[in-house]
């Protein structure tokens, strides 16, 4: 659809698709299937739980090796402790930066090996480590990774790209199919809003039916594509609001119009005008042009740090955190996530500190006579 402002260069509606629930509060039902699929994966998981394990014990006695483990582990370690203690050319301490002058390469290769085997398991080759007891079968742990991981890019995709979002959530809407309510569009008076001066109203339709269209997506004429959501007010109809500015759909032309003040009244009028006769007019006015009052809208710390952590570079931060865990390296990786989620915290109050800093500029609301 057309717009008439010359900053838009379209707008499209949308409504849910997939998912349960009501207004714009829904559970996707893509959830479900991975549901399913944890449990099911979960499952295959545990079930092979000391498999590993059972399969080396069998070929250490198909091949004859001994097992690394209790009394035989004991004494293995005791003997690569004690292994070069009568070795007259063992360093006393490790090899220096430029120690590897004085020996060859492959003297040099052997002593860094050695000095690497910090106990007997890390001398053995790697088909006779013992595993874990309790460790799980690589190709059902892999498949739950892979799962988990889908899932978590299927999350933020939908933050990152408009369009994956629509692509998943939502489906298209012609506007020729939407017909609103006229139940909607009536203006009742029987519960009147508080008018607070310098503060804005909200007057929207909090139950709108489950079939209208929830968001719209915006493309500008310069610049990214936004998704907002839709609002219905009575008298109006559907609006959204874009730059602080809101366009209502004239159902007719099927064209959304940017709300503007009248500049076309002769200066006499105003001469003779007395102002509103009724709360009505008072109150589609409110509706149509909002409270008389400018304020710079401060998003809260959780708002602004939610999305400072769903940035593409901070969540590939704390993915290679999360792999440096699974490989023990859990010191150096919980140091670092703390100072990746301390850093984005400082950003975040630096950016609050500034709009509140902007906001004090603002002239404060004074009574004219």
């Amino acid at each position: 659809m057309e717009c008439d402002s010359k900053r838009i260069e379209k707008v499209s509606i949308y409504k849910p698709k997939l998912a349960a629930g009501f207004g714009k509060k829904r559970f996707r039902l893509y959830h479900v299937a991975f549901l399913l699929l944890y449990v099911y994966q979960i499952i295959w998981v545990i079930s092979t739980v000391g498999q590993p394990y059972r399969e080396f014990l069998e070929k250490a006695d198909r091949e004859g090796f001994q097992v690394m483990e209790g009394q035989t582990k004991m004494r293995a370690e005791l003997e690569h402790s004690l292994d070069d203690i009568n070795d007259p050319n063992r360093r006393a301490k490790k090899i220096g930066w430029m120690d590897w002058m004085d020996m060859d390469m492959e003297e040099h290769a052997e002593r860094k090996r050695r000095e690497k085997e910090r106990n007997v398991l890390d001398s053995l080759p790697k088909h006779m480590r013992v595993p874990s007891r309790y460790a799980t079968s690589f190709f059902p742990s892999l498949l739950l990774g892979i799962l988990v991981t889908v899932h978590v890019l299927v999350l933020l995709l939908q933050h990152w790209s408009v369009r994956f979002n629509i692509w998943i959530n939502f489906q298209h809407v012609n506007v020729g199919n939407v017909s609103l309510p006229e139940e909607m569009m009536e203006l009742h008076l029987e519960e009147k809003p508080k008018i607070e001066a310098g503060k804005e109203l909200d007057l929207s339709i909090k139950n709108a039916p489950s079939h209208l269209p929830t968001h719209a997506r915006v493309v500008p004429a310069k610049g990214r594509q936004v998704l907002v959501p839709l609002d219905y007010f009575p008298s109006l109809g559907m609006t959204f609001e874009y730059h602080r500015r809101r366009y209502i759909l004239d159902m007719d032309s099927q064209t959304w119009t940017k709300i503007r003040c009248r500049s076309d009244i002769p200066l006499p009028f105003f001469g003779k005008w007395n102002g509103f006769a009724s709360e009505e007019q008072i109150l589609g006015a409110l509706l149509r042009y909002g409270a008389n009052a400018f304020e710079i809208r401060q998003p809260t710390f959780g708002k602004m740090y939610k999305a400072q952590l769903l940035s593409p570079f901070t969540v590939f931060q704390l993915f290679c955190v999360i792999l440096w865990m699974l490989d023990d390296y859990w010191q150096y990786s919980a140091f670092t996530l703390f100072m990746i989620l301390t850093f984005e915290g400082t950003v975040v109050f630096s950016r609050l500190k500034s709009l509140q800093a902007l906001r004090g500029m603002g002239n404060k609301t004074r009574t004219v006579w």
